[in-house]
């Protein structure tokens, strides 16, 4: 079949040619007009933690927020206090531009707030300010302006520094980009070195490197199409990348190699084409499908950014495959003996190159002779030495990235690492608790007395600074006092009571704000997130969410998915390797 499938390449090899260049004009259109990726944040909302944040928005109707993102700005002096005449008016120049920028829809200094506020603005040692800037837009399009932003803050004798939810999520997205473009930047001239060193030709050379760019763009184009569909994680594009430049050039080998062997064995151009579609052609079909089963098992993730990583790289894939089976063939029957080509003066100077060693000499066989007269004295050391390299592995922590992935170098980072050790709360990891009763109301006397008890518990737990909620409004009100106060008729309760209801419970649930100054993905914090899910309270249920609880529910699915995966792909690619070698041993 695959012989047939070459000499068909052969006849229609202009044909193919024009396919292949037409696909890729669809595909660099596709890549420009694609949809923008998602943030690992919009994963995750059917796991428990997702189920629970769906609830609380569902229950809780907060008034609709002119906010959609925004910034944090940190100012410092080291000769002036915040408290000092001269920091304030330095500060309120500094902002006094972002004020009447249409894009921001709210500016909050430590001057433009009560004085019972000012403390969480203000840093530890009196030198540092906060102030927070909104703005109107979405993060993915604030993202796009940020930086004029920050452009217009003349800090004047003060030191500025932006960081928070626009500029941090800007960091990981240009951090990505410029990760792969240095990537490729290396990896292209240092792949070209190595193949024009292995092929000793520069067409030969070329034609991988070829193939591999192509698969790039068709699965970057056919990763922006999925996007229309379903959510895809911005980090796909790096599976694209990577998976997409090496699977291709190896393929790619093969059958440049083959193709290579039988013209100089005396075939002629058709023939070698078949034959190398045959044999390389054949071995990259069966090898394409296997690696694409194998990152498939990433589907098996579904509701988290690994399904859509899978997909893209099972797609770059199929399409590296689809290119090593029409746009190379087609490029070798026209190419020829030209696929050996080297200037003149260079063949001059050095003749060797392009000339083919005889079958059953050089280095490479050598080594394969050797290590098949020692099987046993190759395989013991080789299997030591994998058992050895995999036992970090046994100590393996999963959790989900943060802020720490971002270089230390990045301001946005550095400005988040003053915020988290300079200023007081700031360093604080929340824990969202719900009480939830399905077919009742939380605000029975009973009911009421069962999450006041819950909260005070929670609060008792060890690495807990306290638990905020609608049982903290007045120190001075006793268990009693709640039951008979949210029992009653809640229009009759004094104002705070009414906005800490209005913000703390629902219908069906009560929140409970568990604050913890361990970090969010830190055992001590997922070991509180256990601690809120494992309570009891009569006729409802007790539930966690917040980032804790999403990095603890996403590493459980991972872990609790991973047997069935491995052991899934495990038999589809032995299957797969049955047809290929028609062996029930070679698979193994």
């Amino acid at each position: 079949m695959f012989a047939r499938w070459g000499r068909f390449i052969y006849r229609f090899r202009w044909a193919t040619l024009a396919s292949s260049t037409l696909l890729l004009g669809l595909s660099v259109f596709g890549v420009l007009t694609g949809r923008e990726l998602a943030g690992n944040g919009g994963f995750g909302a059917d796991l428990e933690a997702g189920r629970t944040a769906n609830l609380i928005a569902r229950e809780i109707h907060f008034e609709p927020a002119a906010v959609s993102s925004g910034m944090t700005l940190i100012f410092s002096s080291s000769t002036l206090r915040v408290t000092d005449p001269a920091f304030e008016v330095a500060l309120g120049d500094a902002v006094a531009p972002l004020q009447r920028d249409s894009r921001v829809s709210g500016v909050t200094t430590p001057y433009s707030v009560p004085a019972s506020q000012q403390a969480g603005l203000i840093s530890r040692d009196g030198r540092r300010a906060l102030v927070m800037v909104e703005f109107k837009d979405a993060s993915s399009k604030s993202q796009r302006y940020v930086n004029e932003i920050v452009a217009e803050v003349n800090p004047g004798p003060l030191a500025a520094v932006a960081t928070g939810q626009v500029p941090i999520n800007l960091a990981f997205n240009s951090t990505l980009d410029s990760d792969l473009l240095r990537a490729e930047y290396v990896a292209v001239p240092v792949t070209l070195l190595m193949l024009i060193l292995i092929f000793a030709a520069v067409i030969a050379a070329l034609l991988p490197l070829g193939v591999g760019l192509l698969a790039i763009v068709g699965g970057l184009a056919a990763t922006m199409l999925l996007a229309r569909f379903t959510d895809v994680s911005q980090y796909a594009t790096n599976i694209v990348t990577l998976i997409g430049l090496a699977v291709a050039i190896d393929y790619s080998l093969f059958i440049v190699n083959r193709f290579r062997d039988e013209l100089s064995a005396g075939a002629s151009r058709e023939e070698a084409i078949a034959i190398a579609m045959s044999t390389a052609g054949r071995a990259i079909t069966f090898s394409g499908i296997t690696v694409a089963i194998g990152l498939s098992a990433m589907l098996f993730f579904q509701g988290t950014f690994m399904a859509s990583m899978g997909a893209a790289g099972a797609i770059v894939v199929a399409i590296a495959v689809l290119y090593g089976l029409t746009f190379l063939p087609a490029s070798l029957a026209v190419l020829g003996s030209l696929v050996d080509w080297w200037p003149g003066w260079v063949k001059r100077i050095i003749p060797w190159l392009g000339s083919r060693r005889p079958a059953g000499t050089g280095a490479w066989h050598a080594m394969a002779i050797w290590v098949m007269r020692r099987p046993w004295f190759v395989l013991v050391p080789a299997l030591i030495v994998l058992v050895v390299a995999g036992t970090p592995f046994l100590q393996l922590r999963m959790a989900t990235s943060d802020v720490d992935a971002l270089p230390p170098s990045n301001q946005a980072r550095q400005g988040y690492d003053i915020l988290i050790s300079e200023f007081p709360g700031r360093n604080e990891t929340s824990i969202e608790g719900v009480v939830y009763y399905p077919d009742s109301s939380p605000f029975t006397a009973e009911h009421v007395g069962s999450v006041y008890d819950l909260s005070r518990r929670l609060a008792a737990q060890p690495n807990v600074i306290r638990v905020q909620s609608i049982f903290d409004i007045d120190p001075n009100l006793s268990r009693p006092d709640y039951q008979n106060l949210y029992s009653g008729p809640h229009d009759a309760l004094p104002p705070p009571m009414q906005e800490a209801l209005a913000i703390g419970a629902g219908k069906h649930i009560v929140l409970l704000n568990i604050l913890t100054n361990k970090p969010y993905p830190s055992d001590e914090a997922r070991a509180l997130v256990r601690t809120v899910r494992g309570e009891h309270v009569p006729d409802g249920q007790v539930l966690a969410t917040g980032g804790t609880a999403f990095d603890l529910d996403v590493v459980n699915f991972i872990l609790q998915k991973t047997p069935l995966a491995v052991g899934s792909v495990i038999a589809v690619t032995y299957v797969i390797l049955f047809l290929l070698t028609g062996s029930v041993v070679l698979p193994l």
